[in-house]
């Protein structure tokens, strides 16, 4: 990818208290104040699926 803004650099996922999960992106890690995402990634929408106990 030439645009840094589409980077997708990491993605944690994470059990939290009451039956919750955590989920935590980074994008554009070399973005300075007032960068704003590639249009592409507005807005962004996470599908997640549980299939276990």
């Amino acid at each position: 990818m030439d645009d840094p803004r589409l980077d997708l650099t990491d993605l944690f996922a994470f059990s939290a208290p009451g039956d919750r999960t955590v989920l935590i992106m980074d994008v554009h890690p070399f973005a300075g104040e007032g960068d704003a995402l590639h249009p592409y990634l507005q807005p962004w929408t996470a599908v997640l699926q549980h299939t276990g106990g």
